[in-house]
């Protein structure tokens, strides 16, 4: 803080009797001279010592404990000032809060009212359009009946010319009265109307058995195509089948000569067994027992013969070579070719 009442006079050096701040001057500025400077002060010469350490020590101790000092002052005083301010800050908060619900609850409470008053706006709005139609409807309506009645002014003016003929012929007529005539001018004309209603509902009948016709004539042409097409499908399959039966009947043709060539065979093989059957039963003097298609038994009884006849031979060789001679000749090698023939055709 700067002092109020500065020392004037530090003390005569020579003779000189100089302010401080003009003594500070006046040694920066002697230090740049060669001349004219001032001889330090002693006090001013720094001093070595514990004891100096000591005294600065205690005296920054003492700046610092008073710095202390005056903070802890400052700090309870702001302090206060901070808890008032605090203690404000609750009281607004809560006032701002008491506001905003207030505030919120309006602002709810107008909407609330805006979505009302804008339904209400729709419907009245919706009521008016319905209400302008409709009066759009009456205006065309009095158009309409503005010209009707124009045009039925008209007619009766036109139709007043008749008055005096009913009249007359109410006069030279039956009727009593204008009422009687209309009346019977209304039964003819109902009867009309009786009469065109019928003639309606003739043609009408008419008209449905014409359609009736029409459908059952559509009816019967397509009936007609389906059976055509079913016709020519028949036809198609009948062709095939015929194509199917000539082609069997070359087959069969082929399995017909094939059989007839095989039961020409089969008749000539069973001649052949036939013959050698009876030229065996007539060598052993014996009579013919088996008939003609009695095969089996023809066969047996050939075969039993061969086997004869190979156990003779057997036995004939067995005896000639015992003698050291020979059957084999002309007739025997023949007998014997025949004999072979005979044992295949056993088999």
């Amino acid at each position: 803080m700067p002092r109020t009442k500065p020392t004037l006079k530090l003390g005569v050096y020579g003779s000189f009797d100089i302010n401080p701040e003009q003594a500070v001057t006046s040694f920066f500025e002697s230090k740049q001279q060669d001349e004219l400077y001032f001889k330090k002060p002693l006090w001013d010469v720094p001093r070595e010592g514990l004891q100096h350490e000591a005294i600065e020590n205690e005296r920054e101790f003492l700046e610092m404990s008073s710095q202390q000092e005056i903070f802890k002052r400052k700090a309870a005083i702001q302090k206060k000032i901070n808890e008032r301010r605090i203690e404000d800050m609750h009281h607004t908060q809560e006032k701002l809060r008491e506001k905003f619900i207030d505030t919120n609850s309006f602002l709810k409470e107008c909407s609330n009212k805006l979505e009302r008053t804008d339904g209400e706006i729709a419907k009245e709005l919706a009521k008016q359009k319905i209400y302008k139609e409709e009066i759009e409807v009456f205006e065309k309506d009095k158009k309409k009946l503005a010209a009707f009645e124009l045009k039925f002014k008209e007619v009766v003016k036109d139709f007043e010319i008749y008055v005096d003929v009913f009249s007359e012929v109410i006069e030279n007529s039956d009727y009593e009265s204008f009422d009687d005539l209309t009346m019977n001018i209304d039964s003819l004309l109902s009867t009309q109307i009786e009469i065109s209603e019928r003639e309606q509902q003739l043609v009408k009948g008419i008209e449905h058995v014409r359609q009736t016709m029409i459908d059952s004539t559509a009816k019967a042409a397509q009936r007609i195509i389906e059976l055509n097409d079913e016709l020519a499908e028949l036809e198609s399959h009948y062709n095939q089948a015929r194509t199917e039966t000539l082609k069997w009947e070359n087959t069969l043709a082929t399995a017909k000569d094939f059989i007839a060539e095989n039961e020409k065979q089969t008749i000539t093989l069973v001649d052949s067994i036939q013959h050698l059957y009876h030229l065996l039963t007539t060598r052993n003097d014996e009579k013919v027992k088996l008939k003609k298609f009695d095969v089996g038994g023809q066969l047996d009884y050939i075969r039993d013969e061969i086997e004869i006849l190979e156990d003779i031979i057997k036995r004939a060789h067995h005896k000639m070579e015992k003698e050291g001679q020979s059957m084999l000749g002309e007739g025997s090698n023949r007998f014997q070719n025949n004999v072979d023939k005979g044992s295949d055709l056993s088999d």
